[in-house]
């Protein structure tokens, strides 16, 4: 299914339910939803396939967070799947620019990693992510701006429909940076370090 990209429709959020009361969380998993998915599917696809090689060329601009890609095509399927979730790169490639936050996220995500002929989605990064690497890749967000304005200016003046339909999801991108991202980051190295889901009120590791 083709998802259109609506501003004006409110981002997912992390929640975990107290009772009849969702509350926020700073990093939700979306592993076990993901699995449970893949099971009643009866295949988890290319997620598992030769993820030492997927990591290996995995691309830079992919958010830390279980799921990321290698080498895919450059057929944009993920950004018209998946345009919360998935841009492509300087080179065409998908990559992963927000992580899910709600199980129909997951099955959205899921979905669009299907669909990617090369079979170049997986979602083990949780075993190769460590927090020195998450704030590696976060002190390196220079690069990431600039790369997002330049996307950004060009997609502006492009005559073509996919790069004006990039755009919404490019300043969605770079607006998390100031926004939600860094938040997003400590409650996933608090993931990698506990091994569980941080408390709404618990203190998160720093940057």
């Amino acid at each position: 299914m083709c998802r259109q990209f609506n501003e004006s429709q409110p981002e997912g959020e992390n929640t975990r339910m107290n009772g009849q009361n969702p509350v926020h969380v700073p990093y939700w998993s979306p592993l076990a939803t993901a699995r449970s998915i893949v099971a009643d599917w009866g295949s988890s696809g290319d997620l598992s396939v030769d993820t030492d090689a997927k990591w290996a060329e995995k691309n830079w601009l992919n958010v830390p967070g279980p799921f990321y890609t290698g080498e895919t095509d450059t057929g944009m399927n993920g950004p018209v799947h998946a345009p919360r979730m998935i841009l492509c790169g300087e080179d065409g490639m998908e990559f992963v620019y927000r992580h899910p936050r709600s199980p129909d996220d997951v099955r959205t995500l899921l979905e669009a990693a299907w669909g990617e002929p090369m079979g170049g989605y997986a979602w083990d990064g949780d075993e190769r992510w460590t927090p020195d690497s998450v704030r590696s890749w976060w002190a390196d967000r220079s690069r990431l701006r600039t790369w997002i304005a330049d996307e950004i200016s060009r997609c502006s003046e492009s005559r073509f429909p996919h790069d004006q339909a990039t755009l919404p999801a490019l300043r969605e991108f770079s607006q998390s940076l100031d926004g939600r991202l860094p938040q997003y980051l400590r409650g996933y190295i608090f993931w990698l370090t506990e091994g569980r889901e941080p408390a709404p009120s618990e203190l998160l590791p720093p940057l």
